[in-house]
Order: C-alpha cells, then sequence, then structure tokens
C-alpha cells in the first residue's frame, strides 16, 4: 500500500479521500507524516471520529461516478494506446461522448 501512496507529489494541506476501508491506522500515520488531512470515516468497532469534514467526503462520489462511467469503454481501462497524447485524446472523445 505504501507504494501506491507513495507515487506522487503531495501538496502541502492537500486531503487523502477514502472510503472506510482505508481507515486503518497504517494510512492515517502516513497521511500525517505527509502532512495530509485523512478524509476517512471509521468503522463501528473504532473510535468515533467527530472530525471528518463530510462536505469533503461528498466529494468522493464525483471520481466513482466518473470511473463508473468510463468502466464500459475498455480501450480506455486496459490502456492500449502506448502514447500519452493519444491516449488523452481517446480519454476526451469518451468524456465528451458521455
Amino acid at each position: 500500500m505504501e507504494t501506491v501512496l507513495a507515487g506522487g507529489e503531495v501538496p502541502n494541506g492537500s486531503a487523502l479521500v477514502g472510503d472506510k476501508r482505508y481507515s486503518s491506522g497504517m494510512i492515517r500515520a502516513w497521511c500525517e507524516a505527509h502532512g495530509l488531512v485523512a478524509v476517512i470515516p471509521r468503522f463501528r468497532t473504532q473510535p468515533v471520529d467527530d472530525a471528518l469534514d463530510r462536505q469533503r467526503y461528498r466529494t468522493r462520489n464525483v471520481i466513482e461516478w466518473l470511473i463508473g462511467r468510463l468502466k464500459p469503454f475498455s480501450r480506455i481501462a486496459t490502456r492500449y494506446e502506448k502514447h500519452s497524447d493519444i491516449y488523452l485524446a481517446i480519454l476526451t472523445l469518451v468524456a465528451i461522448w458521455c
């Protein structure tokens, strides 16, 4: 999991928004160490998190809906194109189509 999280530069003051399955202590500690705000609700068995920014958490759905709309286009999911400019062009066409 650390490999996925360490994939790029993280602007200071940013947030990591995730659902309950990402509420482990390791992920929260990684966020704290890198200056991120963890916007992740907790499981019922974990302590209550009153500091959860619900407005920011709702934005997570926008990304999930986008991915759900792009899934039927397997060319994007599997990334057949080798050049990033062609991939971006096809992604733009699909975004216009949807």
